[in-house]
C-alpha cells in the first residue's frame, strides 16, 4: 500500500485490493492511528468492501483477507506540495493516538497557537470529515520553520 499510495503525486487513480483483514480495517476505520493512513485519506477514499475467508485460498493463509476499494479524490484535502508537511504533522500528532490534539501537538505549537486549530484538527485527523486544512498546513509550515521541527 505504501508503495502504491506514496507519494500522492503518482498517477494512481483507483483500484481494488485484497489485503489482510486487520490492515483493511485499519486503513478504513473511522479512527486513524497512523500518520501515513491519515495522509492517504487526504488524497484517496478508502472503502472496506467485504471479508474474504481464508478457506477460499489454496493453500489457506493464517488470517482472513478483505477487499478494499481505493479512489483518488477529485480535489485533495491537502495540496500535493504540502504532503510532507502534513505527513510530518500527522506523524507527530499520532505518536500518542489517544492523546488530545492540544497535548499531541504540545511540542510543535504553543497553547495560543493551538486554540484556533483545535476544532479543524479534530475534524481533519480524528473524525476524517471533509475539511480543507490549507490554513493548518500553512501554520504548521510557518511555525515548523521557526522551531525547526517540520519539513
Amino acid at each position: 500500500m505504501k508503495m502504491l499510495l506514496n507519494p500522492p503525486s503518482n498517477g494512481f487513480q483507483r483500484g481494488v485490493m485484497v489485503v489482510e483483514k486487520g490492515a483493511a480495517k485499519r486503513f478504513t476505520s473511522k479512527w486513524v492511528k497512523d500518520g501515513y493512513v491519515a495522509a492517504w485519506r487526504m488524497y484517496f477514499d478508502l472503502t472496506y468492501v467485504k471479508e474474504i475467508s481464508r478457506n477460499l485460498f489454496s493453500p489457506p493463509p493464517n488470517v482472513n483477507s478483505a477487499m478494499i476499494t481505493i479512489n483518488r479524490k477529485a480535489t485533495p484535502m491537502v495540496p500535493v506540495k504540502d504532503y510532507l508537511a502534513f505527513r510530518g504533522l500527522a506523524d507527530y500528532a499520532l505518536k500518542e493516538p489517544r492523546a488530545s490534539i492540544d497535548l499531541a501537538l504540545k511540542g510543535v505549537f504553543t497553547p495560543p497557537q493551538i486554540r484556533p486549530m483545535l476544532i479543524p484538527m479534530i475534524f481533519l485527523v480524528l473524525l476524517n470529515k471533509d475539511y480543507q486544512p490549507n490554513r493548518i498546513i500553512q501554520r504548521a509550515n510557518k511555525w515548523g520553520e521557526r522551531i525547526g521541527t517540520m519539513a
